[in-house]
This record gives C-alpha cells, structure tokens and sequence, in this order.
C-alpha cells in the first residue's frame, strides 16, 4: 500500500507542477479574458483538490487557502463580467474546503451567478449546506456523490 500512496503522490506533486507551468504560459497567449479566467479559475480549483482530496492536506493549509482565496477573487471578476460559464464546480469545490470565515462569500457568489445559470445553482447550493453541515456537525469533508445521494438530488452539474 505504501508504494501505492507514494506513486499517486509522485503524480499528484507532478501535476501540480504541470498546473503551476501551465498558468504561467497563459500571459503569453493572446485570448479573451473570460478564457483566462476560467483558465486560471480551473488552475487553483484543481490546486485546492488535489491538496486537499488526493494529498489529504487539511483545508487550512496555506497552499489551499490561497489557491481557494484566489479562485473566488476570480469567480467575482467573472461575476462582475457576466461572464460565468462552467463555474458552478470550481464553486463546489472551492465551497467544500473553505473556512467557515468564507462560506458568505461563497454563498454571494453563488447568488450572483443566478441571472446566468438554471436549476443548477439552487442544488449546488444545497450541496454546500449540506456539505457545511456536515462539517460543523462533526462528519468532515463528504464526496458529491454523497452529498446528492443525501439531498436526494442525482444530478449532473454544469
């Protein structure tokens, strides 16, 4: 077991420098701006969940509560653009390992994509307070699968 723990850490660090290489090629290609953001969005939102869920750091660890810091200052830019296209998952993610100290600026960003997003927005919201409280409860971090087996919703979020 332990050969595979330290094979998927390999990977995981690996990708995680593949991550940081990528984003820094990103000023060097012309695109629109929604592009980068999103770009940069899915940078620190993979960040977040490797650290978190693959290498089991804990949700306060520097390096999450940047990257988690960095993605929602992104999601309000994009916000602030209308320009909130495929956002509802780096929500989630960032959602789930976000101090309680940060849970209101998530959920306002939650509110603001409303005028561009569907029935998706009111059960990825219903998955974060069932995924907060959970955590304040005691039960630590859930998956989505069982989140929306809890909540009763089995849906596929865009």
């Amino acid at each position: 077991m332990r050969v595979v723990r330290a094979y998927l850490r390999r990977q995981a660090d690996e990708l995680l420098l593949e991550l940081d290489v990528w984003s820094k090629q990103l000023g060097t290609i012309s695109q629109h701006v929604r592009v980068t953001c999103g770009d940069l969005i899915y940078k620190h939102t993979a960040n977040v969940f490797i650290l978190g869920e693959v290498l089991d750091q804990p949700s306060t660890s520097a390096q999450i509560v940047e990257s988690i810091d960095c993605a929602l200052e992104l999601c309000s830019e994009a916000s602030a653009l209308r320009q909130v296209v495929m956002l509802v998952w780096p929500l989630l993610i960032c959602g789930s390992f976000a101090s309680p100290q940060r849970r209101d600026k998530v959920l306002g960003l939650v509110e603001a994509f409303r005028e561009d997003y569907c029935d998706d927005l009111s059960v990825a919201k219903q998955l974060l307070l069932e995924q907060w409280r959970g955590q304040d409860a005691g039960e630590g971090r859930r998956s989505f699968a069982a989140l929306m087996q809890a909540i009763g919703k089995q849906v596929l979020l865009i």
